[in-house]
C-alpha cells in the first residue's frame, strides 16, 4: 500500500509541470501593456488579469473582436464575437456599470457600437444600423456624478452620451463637432 501512494505522489510530480502554466516574462508583459496603451483596437481586460498573465480584447479587420489569454507559453484565444457589421477601429475595456467587472465596448466604421460583458463574453449592447452614419471616435467617462460611466460618442458631427447600464441616449449636442481624438475627465475639479 505504502509503494502504491509513494507511486501515486510521484507520477503527479513528474505530470504537475507538464500541466503547469508558465507566467508572462516581465518584458513581455510591459510590451502587452504598452500596446494597449497605444493601439486604438487593443485593450487591457484589468479585471480578468490572474498570476500568469493578462487577458487583452483585439478588434480585427475583418470585423471581429477576439480576447486573448497571454502567459508565458503563449496566447489562446478564449473567445470571437460574431462577425460585426464594419471593420472594429477601437476596443477599449473599462467597467461601466459599477459591477467590478469590465465591459468591452467596440465601434465599426459603419457606425455600429457594441457592448459585451468580459467575463462571460454576452452582448450587452449593439446600436442600431440607423443610430449613427459615421463616428470619428469615442471615450469613456462620467458626465453625470451616477455610478454608470457614459460611452462618449462623436457621430454624425454631434457629441452623444450613451448610459453605461441602461445603454440609452441621455445627451445628443445641438453644435457641430468633428474630432478625430475625444478624452472625459474632470478639468475644473468640482468631482
Amino acid at each position: 500500500r505504502f509503494n502504491k501512494i509513494v507511486l501515486a505522489i510521484l507520477l503527479i510530480l513528474v505530470a504537475l509541470p507538464l500541466f503547469a502554466k508558465e507566467m508572462l516574462g516581465g518584458w513581455d508583459y510591459d510590451a502587452a501593456r504598452r500596446t494597449s496603451e497605444r493601439a486604438d483596437h487593443v485593450t487591457w481586460i484589468v479585471s480578468m488579469e490572474d498570476d500568469y498573465g493578462p487577458y487583452i480584447a483585439i478588434g480585427d479587420r475583418f470585423g471581429l473582436v477576439r480576447i486573448l489569454y497571454l502567459t508565458g507559453d503563449g496566447s489562446e484565444e478564449i473567445w470571437s464575437s460574431k462577425q460585426l457589421n464594419g471593420i472594429v477601429q477601437q476596443v477599449i475595456s473599462t467597467d461601466l456599470d459599477g459591477d467590478f467587472k469590465d465591459e468591452l465596448i467596440a465601434w465599426t466604421d459603419a457606425g455600429m457600437v457594441y457592448v459585451w460583458s468580459a467575463h462571460t463574453q454576452r452582448l450587452k449592447y449593439e446600436s442600431l444600423m440607423n443610430d449613427f452614419d459615421e463616428i470619428t471616435c469615442m471615450c469613456i467617462g462620467d458626465t453625470d456624478d451616477d455610478v454608470a460611466y457614459e460611452i462618449i460618442i462623436n457621430a454624425d458631427e454631434k457629441i452623444h452620451y450613451l448610459d453605461g447600464k441602461s445603454f440609452s441616449r441621455e445627451y445628443s449636442s445641438i453644435s457641430n463637432f468633428n474630432a478625430t481624438r475625444m478624452a472625459c475627465a474632470d478639468v475644473d475639479g468640482d468631482n
